[in-house]
């Protein structure tokens, strides 16, 4: 009985510990660990409970409270760096992670859904109805909000879409495209973690 006591006062800790994680919730996937320059990245603390712990950087990047519990607005003072974030309580480090800080991509790069190149057949095409950022170098997440669509056979109409989908005006006119259309892709607004919009580059695609 003393043994089971043992093990379980000894492994309880652990297993609390492991629950732990400390997420930068201004990335598009949790796992990843990077801190942005130039914007003031959401971390959150998961796996706690409602007790106040303190967020360290061991970089000394400056972090302040936000306005949930455990969670902190970290501002980056150097890119291309380590800094370690400690969870503090009781004056004791009970949990630590390792992040790279790094500056925010001004350009990333797009592309139509699966289409990973600048042709496309037609069925392929409408197949793919969304503004794609791909993540390699930009890690940050990045949300479509609008664009244009506009065609080589009358490039004075453009289609204004307000989200990051084909409307039914949009599929009506590229099911008409013939080979060696050009369907150009303009005007894309893009949010970013900051709040803040972007006007990315425009695209093309040629139907083959």
């Amino acid at each position: 009985m003393q043994k089971l006591f043992l093990c379980l006062f000894v492994c309880v800790p652990f297993f609390i510990k492991a629950q732990m994680d400390i997420i930068n919730t201004s990335v598009y996937e949790s796992n990843i660990r990077y801190l942005y320059c130039g914007i003031d990245n959401l971390i959150k603390i998961k796996g706690l409970d409602d007790t106040t712990y303190t967020l360290v950087s061991s970089a000394g990047n400056s972090i302040k409270k936000a306005g949930f519990a455990n969670t902190f607005y970290l501002s980056v003072n150097q890119p291309n760096s380590i800094d370690t974030l400690k969870i503090i309580k009781n004056n004791k480090v009970i949990y630590k992670e390792t992040f790279t800080t790094s500056k925010l991509t001004s350009e990333p790069l797009l592309r139509l859904g699966t289409i990973g190149n600048s042709t496309s057949v037609k069925e392929l095409l409408l197949s793919n109805e969304l503004i794609i950022v791909f993540p390699e170098p930009s890690k940050y997440s990045l949300s479509i909000i609008s664009f244009t669509v506009g065609t080589s056979r009358n490039l004075k109409k453009y289609i204004h879409c307000t989200e990051n989908s084909f409307t039914p005006k949009i599929y009506s006119v590229l099911r008409k495209l013939r080979l060696g259309d050009k369907v150009f892709f303009d005007e894309i607004k893009a949010r970013g973690p900051d709040g803040a919009t972007r006007t990315l580059a425009s695209f093309f695609l040629i139907i083959e």
